[in-house]
């Protein structure tokens, strides 16, 4: 596609002030071979022959053009190379496409489809996880227990949970609703009229865990910057990964 239409298939990106979205190009598809960030006790598991793959075909994906790299995901970079087909297609969370492509793109409309990763050669599954969108209530304040009500009385309830998809485009939070029928005949028209509530509800399965740590935010910072080295050839990606497995120990201090 590169190579006959200059037209790219994933995206990273390349904002030095944001880590978060540097280490999410990279994240998804880590999660996607069968990697991870952190175990359920939170030990680091970066540096592993699954992180290094997918780094290494991110790099390669940029000196080849299959993958494209912006300034971050949300910007006027993204929205030109969008509009001007230079990315037809990306790696993203479900909510992307109504908060990245239908603002950004409307013209676009019934040319875009969603479907699951396909699979890394040597294993993964075919769809990712970064996390999740839930709710929080603080507690012991002087309106938790009204906050807590007014989220059970709301979006908690099972219609509460159908509307957070068909309105906001979120998943629902509870899995009893993914059998709703509302949901499985729900029509997408910017996709073309697709399903898509009945491919998520498929994936299901296959959708990795995914354990946090507190010191996440320190990753974050060493991983960024790491990653940007690799995708410019300063390192291999291997040296990449041990050198921000050494940072992190060091600044984490275990």
């Amino acid at each position: 596609m590169y190579r006959d239409h200059r037209a790219s298939l994933c995206v990273v990106s390349t904002v030095g002030s944001d880590p978060g979205q540097v280490v999410q190009s990279f994240q998804m598809l880590l999660y996607q071979r069968g990697g991870a960030f952190f175990d359920a006790d939170g030990t680091l598991l970066l540096d592993s022959p699954e992180a290094e793959e997918v780094l290494r075909f991110l790099c390669d994906g940029l000196r080849s053009g299959f993958v494209v790299d912006v300034a971050d995901y949300y910007g006027a970079a993204m929205q030109t190379a969008l509009k001007q087909g230079r990315v037809i297609g990306l790696p993203m969370a479900i909510w992307y496409k109504n908060y990245g492509l239908v603002p950004n793109v409307p013209e676009q409309k019934g040319k875009w489809r969603v479907r699951d990763l396909p699979r890394f050669t040597q294993g993964g599954g075919v769809t990712a996880a970064l996390g999740g969108t839930g709710f929080g209530v603080v507690k012991d304040k002087a309106n938790t227990r009204a906050a807590t009500e007014f989220l059970f009385r709301t979006w908690l309830t099972h219609d509460g949970q159908v509307r957070r998809f068909t309105e906001t485009g979120y998943l629902p939070t509870r899995r009893s609703v993914y059998d709703d029928p509302r949901l499985g005949g729900y029509t997408d028209d910017f996709c073309g009229g697709q399903r898509l509530f009945r491919l998520y509800r498929d994936l299901l399965p296959d959708v990795p865990p995914f354990h946090q740590s507190p010191d996440q935010s320190i990753l974050y910072d060493v991983l960024a910057g790491n990653l940007l080295r690799a995708y410019r050839g300063a390192v291999s990606p291997r040296e990449a990964l041990r050198q921000t497995a050494a940072d992190f120990h060091d600044q984490a201090g275990r």
